[in-house]
């Protein structure tokens, strides 16, 4: 067994690169590449477990508290809901891989330069009517890029952290990822989420500015053109974002949408302030304001704090919110005194991606959306590994 083990960890790299690939196209391939990362680790887990990161303690008092919310309200039937935890169980197995700084930027220029030919085939098949490769790239009535998703926000969510990832490494590593960017931040513009417009665009400008007072202006002025032409090349893009005011069928406009969910989210915290309604069940309290023409849909809150506190109401809220205080500054602190090149990129990298979800979540819930997730914890599993063993990352 021991032999088995030793010849996976050797090659775990492979997998990992597969991970990079299947991301793009595939998320079922991607779980059960996780899959076998995750029993790779269980095959030693006596001794893989006494290195865990210890602040994934955070994760998992979230779950905890989730899981009691439901057995204060009496849903002892949802107990299974705990299975959620799992996508962030990659910070736990990748933080001990066996990599080096060499095999985790052949695992990202993969990342970047799949996801880049995505949107490049997206762009032909959208203009030249290139066929449709398994699934259109685009939802039905081509208006919004979702790569090879089931929804525009996964796959904003998404590339919106892998576009994040190549501006890092492109302006405190190497110029040589510069190459990726125009296709990737075209990507994140393309999906049509306004939420990730915002993140996205605040999150490169405090980086830039992190860098240096020169890059910011430079910067400032390039993201400004580039989203000018980008709105003039694109209408559809820019329809979006004006459709933010404008009436639809119900006779309210995208903004009041999102007013009536906080709304209602805000009442449904009221009636159970401590503890909530119980976790992963706000969709059934929204039903009565959906029913009644105030909202179009019932899945949450479309804000990640208003659905955290009424599911798992004040305390729950905290805990959510410390996660993302805490891995902020972690990372942020770490990037900033790193001297290490390749260390500060990866550590802003995961400042950057926490800044860009927090920032998004005031318009959307996404702390359980999979893909999302789990390239996130991997990522940070991997910052673990090489950042406690610094001659790898040389």
């Amino acid at each position: 067994m021991q032999k088995i083990n030793n010849i996976l960890s050797k090659n775990c790299h492979y997998l990992l690169y597969l991970y990079a690939l299947s991301s793009a196209l595939s998320i079922s391939a991607s779980t059960v590449i996780l899959l076998i990362f995750l029993s790779i680790y269980l095959l030693n887990i006596k001794e893989n477990y006494k290195s865990a990161p210890k602040d994934f303690l955070l994760f998992a008092a979230y779950y905890i508290w989730a899981m009691f919310t439901l057995l204060f309200n009496g849903i002892f039937s949802k107990f299974s809901r705990i299975i959620n935890i799992w996508d962030k169980l990659p910070y736990i197995f990748a933080s001990n891989m066996n990599i080096d700084k060499n095999k985790i930027i052949n695992f990202l220029h993969i990342l970047f330069l799949i996801n880049s030919i995505v949107i490049i085939y997206a762009l032909l098949q959208k203009f030249l009517g290139a066929p449709i490769i398994v699934k259109s790239l685009y939802t039905p009535d081509m208006i919004r890029f979702k790569g090879f998703f089931s929804h525009p926000l996964r796959f904003a969510g998404y590339i919106s952290l892998i576009s994040l990832f190549a501006f890092n490494f492109a302006v405190f590593y190497s110029n040589k990822f510069i190459a990726y960017l125009p296709f990737l931040i075209l990507s994140v513009f393309l999906t049509g989420s306004r939420s990730y417009f915002i993140s996205f665009i605040a999150t490169t400008l405090l980086l830039s500015y992190i860098k240096s007072k020169k890059l910011f202006s430079i910067y400032s002025i390039s993201i400004l053109l580039y989203v000018t032409f980008v709105f003039f090349v694109f209408p559809d893009v820019r329809g979006r974002t004006e459709s933010s005011f404008d009436s639809h069928a119900q006779g309210v406009s995208s903004a009041s949408l999102r007013f009536n969910f906080w709304k209602a989210g805000l009442e449904i915290f009221k009636s159970s302030p401590i503890y909530g309604v119980g976790f992963y069940e706000v969709s059934n309290r929204l039903k009565p304001y959906m029913d009644k023409g105030l909202i179009d849909n019932n899945a949450h809150c479309h804000n990640s704090y208003i659905t955290a506190s009424a599911e798992t109401g004040f305390i729950g809220l905290i805990i959510y919110i410390s996660i993302f205080l805490y891995f902020m500054r972690k990372y942020l602190l770490i990037g900033y005194k790193e001297d290490n090149l390749f260390i500060k990129s990866f550590s802003y990298s995961l400042f950057s991606a926490f800044l860009n979800l927090a920032i998004a979540g005031i318009f959307e819930s996404q702390f359980s959306t999979f893909i999302i997730w789990s390239f996130l914890t991997l990522s940070m599993g991997l910052f673990e590994k090489i950042n406690k063993t610094k001659e790898l990352a040389i």
